[in-house]
């Protein structure tokens, strides 16, 4: 009966082993893709090739290559400046669902994807919260990109067009609520530590 106990636990062990060797592989993947995507933000240049700009440039200025200058880009396209967020974002996860790992014997897939869902809520809510504060656009891309476009002017249709401000809270409320889930901090233990302690 021992025999059998000793068995049992060594493969639970390697089982366990190969799982958490797989996980710090994709963190790893994770955490390098997340540093080159922020170089390739960092260097773009609107004059390189991508899908949206067609040049006869045989140089290219991106530090990325012609991937980092199609894939920064897009994004600018997409989530305009709020694209600076994303790497740091995509960081953060890795960093944290290491750290969730190392403290427990079984990936906690609900917490994880708590993460991402208040990752992708987090970024949406500042695309539309730049789109209605500011009014300038840079170069060829909207502040907040296409989706702070298209969230903004579905929230103005929604709560009228003369009514900015309830459109601006109700960013603000998901926006502080995304960031909660997100990094698993209190504004109020913060408020309470900084000026109440």
């Amino acid at each position: 009966m021992h025999q059998k106990y000793v068995d049992n636990k060594k493969s639970i062990f390697k089982k366990n082993n190969n799982q958490h060797l797989i996980y710090q592989i994709l963190q790893i993947i994770g955490a390098l893709f997340s540093i080159y995507f922020m170089i390739a933000l960092l260097s773009f240049n609107p004059s390189d090739p991508s899908w949206l700009q067609i040049s006869d440039k045989t140089f290219i200025n991106n530090i990325g290559g012609l991937l980092g200058s199609w894939l920064s880009d897009t994004v600018f396209c997409i989530f305009g400046l709020i694209g600076y967020c994303i790497p740091p974002c995509i960081f953060i996860l890795c960093y944290f669902s290491k750290y969730k790992y190392n403290n427990s014997s079984y990936i906690n897939y609900y917490a994880i994807s708590i993460k991402i869902i208040s990752m992708f809520l987090f970024i949406l809510s500042s695309c539309g919260l730049i789109t209605l504060i500011t009014t300038s656009n840079l170069d060829y891309f909207p502040l907040g990109g296409i989706v702070g476009g298209l969230l903004s002017y579905y929230l103005l249709t929604t709560f009228g067009a003369n009514n900015i401000i309830g459109s601006i809270f109700f960013l603000l409320g998901i926006w502080f609520i995304s960031f909660i889930l997100f990094t698993g901090s209190s504004w109020l233990i913060f408020l309470k530590n900084r000026f109440f302690a």
